[in-house]
């Protein structure tokens, strides 16, 4: 067992657990490692950290279920996080195991709650990408981290949401994007097989839809089965690849891939 509690505390002074921690700022927390049989718990209380311009406050507890004649378990206890001005760059020199793929800074509030592959989440988040601009996104619902990306019952409110930033997270399961959009989605699934429903409105003059059904991304060769009600819809505001449109009515489609030359799908309109 092992017992912190530190106001001030430099985060250079943990370096010896993590050494990638970096060796401007502090604040306070209080920080407990307890180990006992085949489970290690860490926990993090009363956390108001600064570093730079960025900021931490809030409480986290993460414990490793290790048994010895199988595979382990991470959970995250009560998790309530509020950031300033975190930039991905410190995140990742905080928590090293947390990969991310776009480069930008975060704000904003999220509680989280389960095991990774069951991860009840609450949150309310701003991240301004480096190269795409700022997106707010507000999320509740159950998220998978492990054995594969999944959400469920996931409600999700875009305040906007830049479409590049999605698609580049995302690599090459999904093909290019642009644009921005406001709306709201449910989405249950897989990175694999997800069913979206939900209303868009682009932000850059392409219009609306609103509607859903299952997509499987594959970038090029991604396979979906929706139908939509489209009003004043311009395909090219939301990809670079889309033809300009002027779209109002119902569509639905069903095939795979987004380029007219190369995409097999069969597709109803009445517009």
């Amino acid at each position: 067992t092992l017992h912190l509690a530190g106001a001030p505390v430099a985060l250079a002074d943990f370096r010896c657990l993590n050494p990638r921690m970096p060796a401007e700022g502090g604040g306070r927390l209080v920080y407990d490692m307890r180990v006992h049989g085949d489970t290690a718990e860490y926990t993090v209380a009363n956390a108001d950290l600064r570093s730079g311009g960025a900021t931490v406050e809030g409480d986290a507890t993460i414990a490793r279920i290790h048994p010895a004649a199988g595979r382990s378990t991470v959970l995250v206890r009560g998790a309530d996080v509020t950031v300033s001005r975190l930039s991905t760059e410190l995140l990742h020199r905080l928590v090293p195991s947390v990969a991310i793929p776009r480069r930008g800074v975060f704000d904003g509030h999220v509680a989280m709650d389960g095991s990774l592959d069951s991860l009840r989440v609450d949150g309310d988040v701003r991240f301004a990408d480096a190269r795409a601009g700022t997106s707010r996104l507000t999320a509740r619902g159950v998220v998978g981290l492990t054995g594969g990306r999944s959400v469920r019952d996931l409600d999700l409110r875009l305040l906007p949401l830049q479409l590049a930033t999605l698609s580049g997270a995302a690599g090459a399961r999904l093909p290019a994007l642009r644009g921005t959009v406001t709306g709201r989605l449910h989405a249950d699934g897989t990175a694999r097989a997800l069913r979206l429903t939900g209303t868009l409105h682009s932000a850059n003059g392409g219009g609306s839809l609103s509607g859903g059904g299952m997509v499987r991304p594959a970038g090029s060769r991604t396979r979906y089965d929706v139908a939509f009600t489209l009003d004043a819809l311009n395909a090219a505001a939301f990809s670079p690849r889309a033809p300009n449109t002027h779209l109002t009515g119902a569509l639905s489609a069903r095939g795979r891939g987004f380029a007219p030359s190369t995409a097999e799908a069969v597709v109803a309109a009445d517009l």
